[in-house]
């Protein structure tokens, strides 16, 4: 069953998300040598150009016993001929041998050894590469293994490897360390399933399996395993699988661009098995970008390529208005040349850019009189089921203003990521509704007084939403985009959808620099584990709080909007000051301050304002900013902030101080050349609506290609034949 649901999940993440060419014999193994054979095959590898990459082995028969000795070798075609390798020593002998090799500014790579303690046998690679400071212990039991991984780790240096051989109170653990920021995790003593566990919990905190140990009892192994925590490259791995198995799982992994990173063998009662982990290849990253380009606007060009770069960001995409025109609309990418390229209208799950639209939904309500801004949401939901009557002094202000009550910091609950618990307290299957979570947070007590303190709350703009259901009648989506959206020409927008396969027609991939492998919520719509960006967490309950997918040029449309805000074809200028007005509450000290929806603040000059707001989940970033010099600008990407490397939020400055420096600003505005729905849109309207199953993958189109609507026709002739 393991075995199977992790093939399944090999080809959702090596065909969907990081399509990759094979490599050929760039990366052979050599499985079951015998010392001979190793030996022979050393010198011959050696002299068309590879280096071992792992070398395990292990003695048949009794983990510490007379049986044939076999290594298991893969390699690496780096034509690196600065390496050694030695086997059949002695422990003093491979002591010496290591100070020999230290001298010469190597360090170990993999170390091994079989055969009791009181006779092992050591195997070894040594090479160079970027750690200089190492350190390497063989020969140690289980006690002192596990007391030298935690002074390893007091002094920053992580294990990259770890091998075990002997039986019973002669088990011995070799293992080696380099020093650098990465994190790790370890364990050892495990049965094969509590292997398969760990791994499994592992994957979900974002480690990779880098080496595993397996040593005695007799035919039932137990096993010991090293992972590096943080950015990782799309990786698998298999355990417990017969020599037949693993050669076929080595001719599928290379056919989809996968290396071995290691193999190891141990005897079972039914025979010789093996464990082993793949990782993708690393391809050159290719530079390109898309939409017109502006020689005046190039510094933003280079901004983005430097930032992109720096933080391995694959899909991004800009828009900037001027004085209510679209003067740079860029697609940028930043990946394989088989990747998927970005245009300007390449579609992006916005996060929590969701907010401002919801906001400006409720206010054009409150604008036509349908509520008022400091209604009680009791008089327009019915909130007769909670169990904390301060429920009922909530008002519509204090959810877009982040003062409902709710406070994460508080309870350590955000109601909008409970999905396992509320499917089990509810008795409801997954995926959960925004119905199943109110009822879930009926019989919680309110974390603050409502209206008195700010606490950033997805589940008040989830409240949001159904108070514009209520009042209007219609589902939240269908009257956004009726009523916010259509008035001011934003077609290339959807409610966005979690599984894997069900994105729309020009929407990005997303990425998980972590690779990240969790429990899907989204139920019998998806297998039981997922990439965590395709079902980790239900887009579908972020409706009206994080929920939307849609283009760079088409938000900037809506950004554009607020460029003179005396004549905003969304809102009255009244309800806009009511919108962006401090809050009672809010010190007037604090220069800027989160109003409805938008974060601001206000400028010396009466009625002027700066405003933006970020959205952020896994896979995606997102930034809006409305300058009060007559620049908006819009930027999404399909990552996230990663741990070790620099912060996303540099962004907003880096762009802000390029778009200072800029001093011919163009005259064309290129809303005129998006305006008319792309190739994605009509596809996206012709097999399905936001509520439907109609989907087309992203990798189905090619974004560069359909610039404008100008290209419908010829791709409605070609699939079509009229």
């Amino acid at each position: 069953m393991i075995k199977r649901l992790f093939a399944t999940l090999f080809v959702l993440l090596a065909t969907s998300l990081d399509p990759r060419a094979a490599f050929g014999q760039e990366f052979p193994i050599d499985l079951d040598l015998d010392a001979s054979e190793f030996t022979t095959v050393i010198g011959e590898r050696r002299l068309s150009g590879y280096q071992p990459v792992s070398v395990t082995v292990h003695q048949v028969g009794v983990n510490g016993g007379t049986g044939p000795v076999l290594f298991q070798v893969v390699w690496r075609q780096n034509f690196d001929t600065d390496w050694a390798a030695t086997s059949n020593l002695s422990l003093s002998q491979y002591q010496s041998w290591s100070t020999s090799q230290a001298a010469l500014g190597r360090r170990p790579l993999c170390v091994g050894a079989y055969g009791q303690s009181s006779n092992a046998k050591y195997v070894s690679v040594w090479g160079k590469d970027e750690f200089t400071a190492w350190n390497q212990r063989v020969g140690m039991t289980q006690e002192e293994y596990e007391a030298e991984v935690l002074a390893m780790e007091a002094n920053e240096f992580r294990p990259t490897w770890v091998s075990a051989n002997g039986i019973g109170s002669q088990v011995r653990f070799s293992a080696i360390w380099v020093q650098d920021q990465r994190k790790s995790c370890h364990a050892q003593g495990l049965f094969q399933e509590d292997l398969n566990q760990a791994i499994i919990d592992n994957r979900m905190i974002g480690c990779r399996l880098i080496s595993a140990a397996a040593y005695g009892p007799d035919f039932s192994p137990l096993f010991g395993g090293v992972w590096i925590k943080g950015e990782q490259p799309p990786w698998d791995y298999s355990h417990y699988v017969s020599k037949p198995e693993l050669q076929a799982m080595f001719e599928d992994y290379q056919a989809q661009g996968y290396r071995p990173t290691f193999i190891t063998s141990y005897d079972t009662p039914t025979g010789i098995r093996y464990t082993a982990s793949w990782e993708a290849i690393d391809q050159t990253a290719i530079w390109r970008m898309a939409g017109p380009l502006v020689p005046s606007m190039s510094n933003i060009d280079s901004a983005m390529n430097q930032f992109m770069v720096e933080r391995h960001v694959p899909n991004a995409s800009i828009a900037v208005v001027k004085d209510g025109r679209l003067v740079l609309a860029r697609g940028y990418t930043n990946a394989p040349t088989n990747w998927p390229t970005t245009s300007p209208t390449s579609l992006f799950r916005i996060a929590s850019l969701t907010k401002p639209l919801t906001s400006v939904g409720v206010m054009k309500l409150v604008e036509s009189g349908a509520i008022q801004f400091d209604q009680p949401i009791n008089t327009i939901l019915n909130t007769s089921g909670w169990t904390d009557s301060r429920i009922n002094s909530v008002t519509v202000r204090d959810l877009l203003q982040h003062r409902g009550g709710w406070d994460v910091s508080v309870s350590g609950i955000d109601p909008m990521s409970q999905d396992f618990n509320i499917s089990a307290e509810l008795n409801v299957p997954l995926p959960v509704t925004t119905g199943n979570v109110i009822d879930f947070m009926k019989s919680r007590p309110l974390d603050n007084q409502p209206g008195l303190v700010f606490a950033y709350s997805n589940f008040g703009y989830c409240m949001l939403g159904r108070v514009i259901e209520a009042v209007t009648g219609q589902p939240y989506d269908a009257w956004i985009k009726a009523n916010v959206l259509a008035p001011i020409g934003i077609q290339r927008i959807h409610r966005g959808r979690s599984e894997q396969g069900r994105q729309w027609a020009g929407e990005v991939p997303y990425v998980d620099a972590y690779q990240r492998v969790v429990l899907s919520v989204m139920g019998e719509s998806t297998a039981p584990l997922v990439p965590l960006s395709y079902g980790g967490w239900n887009l579908s309950l972020l409706d009206s709080s994080g929920g939307w997918v849609t283009s760079a040029v088409d938000y900037a449309k809506f950004a554009a909007t607020f460029r003179n805000i005396d004549a905003s074809p969304l809102l009255a200028r009244s309800t806009i000051d009511q919108m962006w007005s401090r809050p009672p509450e809010e010190l007037e000290t604090n220069p800027a301050y989160y109003a409805a929806g938008f974060l601001v603040q206000p400028l010396q000059a009466l009625g002027h304002y700066e405003v933006s707001h970020t959205g952020s989940f896994n896979g995606s970033s997102s930034w809006m900013r409305l300058r009060d010099d007559g620049v908006q600008w819009i930027v999404m990407m399909n990552v996230n902030g990663i741990e070790e490397l620099p912060p996303m939020s540099d962004l907003s400055g880096i762009i802000d101080t390029e778009i200072d420096s800029i001093t011919n600003w163009p005259a064309h505005d290129l809303f005129s050349q998006y305006s008319v729905p792309d190739a994605a849109v009509f596809i996206n309207v012709l097999i399905g609506s936001d509520t439907d199953a109609g989907h087309v993958m992203a990798s189905d189109l090619n974004a560069d290609g359909w610039v404008d609507g100008r290209d419908i026709a010829g791709f409605v002739q070609t699939m079509t034949g009229w």
